[in-house]
């Protein structure tokens, strides 16, 4: 008798660590990618699994929404090497969950980490480094708003294209698998920028200022130096020519530029005068 108490007491235990683990980050108890990733083992990658299809009837049609943004605010599809994003993850789902998990990596085209998450900017959120060196944002127990965000560092230049597979769980927090209900895997894929230069920012030898900053698309470029002609081109953060053109600015004059017709974001202003280049970051609201 004492011997099937003790035995059934080792299974609750057991049951109690693998949902607790669970709970708290599938990379970070078990190394398990449940991403759908190429990095997993079939749909979930492992037997202890929430259904895709099948597990609460009343969760219905669980998603996950996956945002990559500048600093800015405005939504990427490619990325400049080196940048530092954020990664914003939203799980929602019709029914009545309880609270929500997610599991999110970046690969490259060979399926190896690409880039570094940063850190982890919403609670119950977390950065977890399997064995490998591969980094996943993770839930770190449940979270009932279904938002989850952090920092991510584009790799180097010459990676290419990456890819983040991203997959959020609906849970109704009874502790069975079969009671929750998974998304189905998305796939962001993000080009690599064109950008051939390095915007400046808050430079101590500039012969140029630019206000105001942010800006409706109306600003106006200060001349610090010599009277003479320079080039102005704009470029978006995709390495995209905007707008161009070349002007005569007096010493301590100003020349305007009305490029309204641009979408809200981040853009970059080349002007180059005869012995330099400079590059300043420009925000449009």
């Amino acid at each position: 008798m004492k011997v099937n108490f003790l035995h059934t007491l080792a299974l609750f235990l057991f049951i109690g660590l693998i949902l607790q683990s669970a709970s708290s980050g599938r990379a970070a108890n078990g190394e398990i990618d449940a991403t759908g990733s190429p990095l997993g083992q079939g749909d979930c990658g492992n037997v202890y699994c929430h259904g895709t299809g099948g597990g609460n009837a009343t969760f219905t049609n669980p998603t996950v929404a996956v945002q990559i943004k500048d600093a800015s605010g405005a939504v990427i599809t490619s990325y400049i090497p080196d940048s530092v994003y954020t990664v914003e993850l939203t799980v929602t789902s019709g029914g009545s969950p309880a609270g929500f998990g997610v599991q999110s990596v970046f690969l490259d085209s060979l399926n190896n980490k690409a880039g570094d998450f940063l850190s982890a900017t919403t609670a119950n959120t977390q950065i977890s480094t399997v064995s490998s060196g591969v980094q996943y944002l993770e839930q770190n127990g449940m979270s009932t708003s279904g938002f989850f965000s952090g920092t991510w560092k584009a790799p180097s230049s010459g990676t290419g294209n990456v890819m983040l597979y991203a997959r959020g769980l609906a849970v109704n927090n009874s502790s069975d698998y079969s009671g929750d209900k998974a998304t189905p895997s998305v796939l962001t894929i993000l080009t690599e920028s064109t950008v051939t230069y390095i915007p400046k920012v808050n430079s101590m030898e500039t012969t140029f200022d630019i206000f105001p900053v942010p800006n409706n698309g109306t600003f106006y470029i200060r001349n610090k130096g010599a009277s003479e002609e320079i080039s102005i081109r704009i470029f978006d953060i995709s390495g995209a020519e905007v707008y161009s053109e070349s002007v005569f600015i007096e010493k301590t004059n100003q020349h305007s530029i009305h490029v309204n017709g641009l979408i809200k974001g981040l853009y970059s202003a080349q002007i180059k005068r005869f012995d330099s280049l400079e590059s300043k970051l420009i925000q449009i609201k």
